[in-house]
């Protein structure tokens, strides 16, 4: 049967709720963790200062845009079918298009993290002088420039539309599998290789960089036994930190994307996952932009006490208006008590 052949997927009364549950549960963490991420990071000083975290930045953006933007869209064109969806209208066509450049700028700026994270483990003393903040915002304009010359080219080339084995509205891959596999090992693949490669290497240069600061301390007569201990400690819990967070960057990559990588990979063959199957391993992909921030603020101690200062000064706030206004309302009350008529005379 082929392509026009088949009929269009309609979901059940059962697949269609346990779509919106799943998306509803996505979308209530997402948006407001990316919000507070971010927020956490803009109103840092100290933050801004630093080019690296323009990254993280950046990065965090596009996951919030995937949440608000990309998420709700699909999940319509999954439940309506509309026939806007069935004719490759122009609501099929705009969800096609956006479904792919959010999902690049990420994955390509989590590249250029790790990079940056690499280079200034490596090279310490040249970190600053080449990291700069043009550097770093070159980085962040390539990333917008890729996804949109990735969604303009292959949407125009392949074409966007309505993908009726799959029940989404993307790019037709369908048609140009040979396309469909590059895009695959360059986009997915690659990316994942890179960032295992830098962040293994990360942990190794640590390692080395740890052991031979001990074999110093070791060495030197006049360090005193409790700044010896003192130092290791800080490095060793560096150590730990940064191989944790290079275990859940690489984790959370491949419990992401391996199912859709799946999905994709079987319409090249003659066995085909059923839609349902194909939006859920969507939705997975979709989890990324709940467990992006999650690390961000368990591995980042610096954005965890602006997101705590920020809090703490919102809660501040909210009790010293509540106790003003009570204030003043009492005021008023009391002259009003003493003074009669001639104070709301006064008042007016």
């Amino acid at each position: 049967m082929t392509l026009n052949e088949t009929s269009i997927h309609v979901y059940s009364h059962e697949e269609v709720s346990a779509l919106v549950a799943l998306t509803t549960f996505i979308l209530v963490l997402s948006v407001p963790a990316n919000i507070l991420v971010l927020l956490g990071y803009l109103t840092s000083p100290s933050a801004r200062r630093k080019p690296s975290n323009l990254l993280l930045i950046n990065m965090t953006l596009s996951e919030l845009l995937t949440a608000v933007i990309v998420i709700p869209l699909q999940l319509v064109v999954h439940c309506t079918n509309s026939s806007l969806a069935r004719k490759d209208g122009p609501w099929c066509k705009t969800v096609g298009v956006l479904t792919y450049p959010f999902y690049i700028v990420t994955v390509a700026t989590m590249v250029c993290i790790s990079i940056d994270r690499f280079y200034a483990i490596r090279e310490p003393l040249k970190y600053k002088s080449k990291m700069t903040a043009k550097c770093i915002g070159l980085m962040i304009v390539y990333t917008w420039f890729h996804a949109a010359a990735f969604s303009f080219i292959f949407g125009f080339v392949v074409g966007v539309g309505y993908n009726k084995l799959s029940a989404v509205c993307s790019i037709v891959w369908d048609d140009h599998m040979g396309v469909s596999v590059f895009v695959a090992a360059t986009h997915i693949l690659l990316p994942f290789v890179l960032l295992m490669v830098l962040n293994l290497n990360l942990v190794a240069s640590l390692r080395k960089q740890n052991r031979n600061l001990m074999n110093q301390l070791d060495r030197e007569l006049n360090v005193t036994d409790r700044v010896h201990a003192g130092k290791v400690h800080t490095r060793q819990a560096q150590e730990r930190r940064v191989a944790g967070m290079v275990f859940w960057i690489i984790s959370t990559y491949l419990i992401c994307w391996l199912p859709i990588l799946v999905t994709r990979s079987l319409q090249v063959t003659p066995v085909r996952s059923s839609p349902l199957i194909d939006a859920i391993s969507s939705l997975i992909l979709h989890l990324s932009v709940v467990i992006n921030p999650m690390l961000n603020l368990k591995f980042r101690k610096e954005l965890r006490a602006s997101v705590k200062r920020m809090c703490i000064r919102r809660n501040d706030v909210m009790p010293i208006r509540v106790l003003s206004r009570s204030f003043l309302s009492a005021v008023d009350a009391d002259r009003s008590k003493l003074t009669g008529p001639v104070w709301t005379q006064s008042r007016s």
